[in-house]
């Protein structure tokens, strides 16, 4: 049977190798050495384990996540610098971006087709027919007059 408080079946007995172990080198006696360096590098990790866990947090960082921008970055700087206005109204902001990306189509090496241009355009006016009242209600009153010429002049520009 087992041990008193245990349960379970009792544990298995080792089996016996058959074959005498002259076959293996013999094991050279210990160095006191290095014994002693085993017990200092043993008293250092398990040093270092527990400062690791005293200065760990409590609770688990959150997880870190990263994500490619979904466009291409805006690499002129005079775009880089508009977008840095503090301008909030989203439909001028709607009408600007696809603009800015013709200069960029027209630089691609080898591209003949303007398709892109020609569709770059068309998503441009379509924004600027539907947000035009947006637009100009967002003009300063000195200069809704000129505000309001230049978005004429957009929308005969077609």
């Amino acid at each position: 049977m087992g041990a008193p408080g245990r349960t379970g079946p009792p544990p298995r007995p080792r089996p016996r190798c058959r074959r005498p172990h002259t076959h293996l080198a013999p094991i050279p006696p210990a160095r006191p050495q290095l014994d002693r360096a085993a017990a200092a590098l043993r008293a250092a990790l398990v040093g270092a384990a527990a400062a690791a866990l005293v200065a760990a947090p409590a609770a688990a960082p959150p997880a870190a996540r990263a994500a490619l921008p979904t466009s291409s970055p805006t690499t002129n700087a005079g775009a880089l610098l508009r977008n840095a206005l503090p301008i909030s109204n989203k439909p001028i902001r709607e009408v600007q971006r696809p603009l800015e990306l013709i200069s960029e189509d027209l630089r691609v090496p080898g591209k003949k087709s303007l398709g892109t241009v020609a569709k770059r355009v068309r998503v441009a006016t379509s924004q600027l027919d539907r947000g035009a009242a947006a637009i100009a209600a967002d003009f300063a009153p000195a200069n809704k007059a000129a505000g309001e010429e230049a978005l004429a002049k957009l929308k005969t520009v077609r």
